[in-house]
């Protein structure tokens, strides 16, 4: 009885583009070098050189690393909302890879309501009052 053949479609733009950075991601976070030069490397942060204030986004880079290493901690006294970042790349690869979870993410900027979006940006404010007083 002969094969069928099967087609496979060619990845997405928008797969390729996910799978790249969760590897670029996961290099930093699991590499030896870069993880040395992401946790000890120097202060890139304008804001932060400029007034001495951290921003709110100041160690989410090394916050994301250490979520994805499991330095729960770490990733919590770093920067919290690290969290949040690897939940939506977690989000992207889902919806870059099954369409039934694609639609669903699709969903999420039409059902956040404004008030929702302004919580979230009132939590980022009050995190970089309270991250610069302390």
């Amino acid at each position: 009885m002969p094969l069928e053949r099967t087609s496979v479609s060619a990845p997405t733009a928008q797969q390729v583009g996910f799978v790249a950075a969760a590897a670029s991601v996961a290099a930093v976070a699991w590499v030896p070098p870069l993880t040395r030069a992401v946790a000890h490397g120097p202060v890139t942060c304008v804001f932060l050189a400029s007034t001495g204030w951290q921003c709110p986004l100041c160690g989410l880079t090394r916050g994301t690393v250490a979520v994805l290493r499991g330095q729960w901690g770490e990733a919590l006294s770093l920067n919290p909302y690290a969290y949040v970042v690897v939940a939506a790349v977690a989000l992207g690869l889902a919806a870059a890879f099954s369409p039934s979870m694609a639609s669903a993410v699709r969903q999420i900027p039409r059902r956040a309501s404004i008030s929702g979006w302004a919580l979230f940006g009132v939590s980022l404010a009050v995190f970089f009052v309270a991250r610069n007083l302390v």
